[in-house]
């Protein structure tokens, strides 16, 4: 077992990072100097796969409904509940007669408590 010098935790020796903090331990750190230059990238890409490495950001999924304003109030698909009105988003007033949940809280007119008398 070793100390990690970032968390204090101990590990195994054999562990090529801390399992808590995934600081590189030393006995990792001294093999990829001693191995150098472009094989490095090499061994790195066969332990992590092309593409996979620790730090890369996440892969799109695709899913673009995070991302759609349709109309330009700020706020995307997944939070706007009328995502065609812009006077309808989680920021706008309660307009209390008009049949409208315009804040997006679930309730409209007299059942918002912002309406209520």
């Amino acid at each position: 077992m070793i100390t990690c010098e970032s968390c204090d935790r101990h590990f195994r020796v054999e562990d090529e990072a801390c399992p808590f903090c995934s600081r590189r331990s030393p006995a990792m750190t001294k093999a990829l100097n001693v191995i150098g230059g472009g094989f490095t990238a090499l061994v790195l890409a066969a332990c992590y796969g092309v593409g996979g490495f620790e730090d890369d950001p996440p892969q799109d999924s695709g899913d673009t409904s995070d991302q759609i304003d349709a109309d330009s109030d700020g706020f995307n698909a997944t939070e706007d509940c009328d995502d065609t009105d812009p006077a309808v988003n989680p920021a706008a007033n309660e307009v209390c007669d008009d049949t409208i949940d315009n804040d997006c809280d679930g309730d409209t007119d007299a059942a918002d408590s912002d309406c209520a008398i």
